[in-house]
């Protein structure tokens, strides 16, 4: 009876077991989405490439090359130049410390030295020359020579020997240094100066030459833009008669056309037409009649 019983109970479990594994096929079955496909959307219709807008044709810049860089202007560090010497209390062979008497123009001073007066002129340059005899001053030669004043009337110079000793007018060549600024390089320097063709072989060649870049950079005096020049006025003829010397002692003669009068011993007064000389007793006489003092001389 209980044998039975058991097999009959393993039997049943079967078959529940059966059932419940068709009933799972059979929901299975009946939940599966047996809706046809949609139909597929259709992909976007393509722009052939032939009937694009082709792009602009660029063109090149060309290649960018940087300028040059300026040369660098010349230096004192060179063979031919010379660092200028400090002053010194004690004189040299080549150097000599000499007092300024008086300036002539831009590039001629006047100095006593060892007990004489002697006229020196700058060694390798060359200032615009002021009025004299009937030659009207160049432009800026007045100025030179102001600028000149400036910087050594009145003073203890030093004055450097070269070679030539003197020019044919018989003044000294020479380099001249008030403190230690060497004058000749200065004038260039302020653009009062033009550079002299030996100033290339000098011993301040470098020197000389940075003075003149610096002017020409900086559009100082004789670099700036030359200004128009005035017409002289036309000088009515005179219904007076032609100038005669005047009776008395002749100190000082005048020059009727430039009107500038000099000492009688001036060497301009032999360059005069004796037409045009006017003598005078004192200096006072030729300033009252609108002469004026010559440069040179100095009456």
């Amino acid at each position: 009876m209980g044998a039975s019983t058991q097999v009959s109970s393993g039997l049943r479990t079967r078959q529940l077991i059966l059932a419940l594994s068709v009933l799972a096929l059979v929901g299975c079955a009946g939940g599966r989405d047996t809706r046809a496909p949609a139909a597929p959307t259709a992909l976007p219709t393509s722009t052939p490439l032939s009937s694009l807008t082709p792009w602009p044709t660029y063109t090149l810049y060309p290649t960018w090359t940087a300028p040059a860089p300026p040369p660098p202007p010349p230096t004192c560090d060179c063979p031919t130049c010379t660092p200028v010497p400090p002053p010194s209390p004690t004189a040299t062979p080549e150097r000599v410390a000499a007092t300024v008497l008086a300036v002539v123009d831009g590039d001629t001073i006047v100095v006593s030295c060892d007990g004489r007066e002697e006229r020196v002129r700058y060694l390798a340059i060359d200032c615009p020359e002021v009025a004299h005899d009937e030659q009207p001053a160049d432009w800026l030669g007045d100025e030179a020579t102001q600028m000149n004043i400036r910087l050594v009337e009145g003073q203890t110079v030093w004055l450097g020997q070269d070679t030539p000793d003197r020019d044919a007018y018989g003044r000294l060549l020479r380099w001249v240094w008030a403190n230690d600024t060497l004058i000749n390089a200065e004038l260039v320097r302020l653009g009062y100066a033009y550079l002299r063709s030996n100033a290339e072989e000098s011993r301040y060649a470098g020197l000389l030459h940075t003075a003149e870049h610096e002017a020409q950079q900086a559009l100082r005096g004789l670099w700036a833009a030359t200004p128009t020049p005035t017409p002289r006025p036309t000088r009515a003829p005179s219904l007076t008669p032609a100038p005669t010397a005047t009776a008395g002692p002749c100190n000082y003669v005048g020059n009727a056309n430039s009107m500038i009068f000099h000492k009688a011993s001036c060497s301009s007064v032999a360059k005069m037409a004796p037409g045009n000389k006017v003598c005078f007793g004192t200096r006072e006489e030729a300033i009252a009649q609108g002469y004026r003092a010559c440069k040179i001389c100095k009456p």
